[in-house]
């Protein structure tokens, strides 16, 4: 069993080797892209994405050599949330044809972490009573000049759309219209998935369970190569629907696409 596994682990590693391989052949088309006026933003979004996701990956890959479930566990739930944001904006430059949602993660997203800060430093000052009034949408208006133009409702809202929750309600609801929940199993699968992580990032009692559950080693490996064969879903499907998003600006992103799609696709047929 153990051999067997081992043997399985090395055909992803090998496959995702392959998948790289394309990218970095296409390199050259991607930075051509984010020059050009098209969808900049947006494009330059989805590279970083790609490599945020490939580090990660790679991480897990690591790990899988020590059989580090916990920390296994740990980064893959960032993975996940990765994956999901970048859905959210993938679905949105589809349905939008435009590099809105690029130049809106880059300004509110950032935001959104900005006054998440303010407000853990107003908590701070709290603690230490040091009674703050300041506000920390103001104080991001002062900043940044460019925010003055919004309210303070606008901002909450333009930020908002990035969150965890929102992006799931937003990914069902798009699902549930255009009847493709089929189509996205993959993304189905991995919402559960994420909730049930949360012991593991929060130090919850149910990560505890899961490690004794995978005392043994044959339990342990079997679960570091699920764990293997998402990640390299998750990193892959990034890189291809980058690519099907690419295609519709430049259709020299043909080959990369389908390329990509095999490599995953083999995966797959063996599962």
């Amino acid at each position: 069993m153990t051999t067997e596994i081992n043997t399985q682990m090395d055909s992803i590693r090998d496959l995702d080797f392959d998948i790289h391989d394309i990218f970095e052949k296409n390199g050259s088309l991607i930075f051509e892209l984010i020059k050009s006026d098209k969808i900049p933003k947006t494009s330059n979004t989805f590279l970083l994405f790609i490599a945020k996701t490939n580090f990660i990956k790679e991480s897990i890959f690591e790990l899988s050599e020590s059989q580090n479930i916990y920390a296994i566990n740990i980064l893959f739930r960032s993975l996940i949330e990765h994956y999901l944001r970048f859905q959210y904006m993938f679905f949105r430059v589809l349905s939008d044809k435009d590099d809105n949602i690029g130049e809106e993660y880059l300004k509110f997203c950032s935001l959104s972490e900005n006054i998440d800060t303010g407000k853990a430093w107003k908590d701070i000052a709290k603690i230490l009573e040091k009674n703050p009034t300041a506000d920390p949408y103001e104080l991001l208006k002062e900043i940044n000049p460019d925010f003055k133009k919004y309210s303070k409702e606008e901002i909450t809202k333009a930020s908002e759309q990035f969150r965890y929750k929102n992006i799931i309600r937003f990914i069902n609801s798009k699902l549930n219209r255009d009847n493709k929940f089929e189509d996205n199993e993959f993304i189905l699968k991995l919402i559960p998935i994420y909730s049930d992580l949360s012991s593991f990032v929060h130090g919850g009692p149910s990560a505890d369970k899961t490690l004794f559950e995978t005392k043994d080693e044959k339990d342990r490996l079997k679960e570091v190569l699920h764990k293997i064969e998402l990640s390299f879903m998750i990193a892959g499907t990034v890189k291809m629907f980058s690519y099907l998003v690419f295609y519709q600006y430049d259709k020299r992103f043909n080959d990369a696409y389908l390329g990509t799609k095999a490599l995953i696709d083999k995966l797959n047929a063996v599962n």
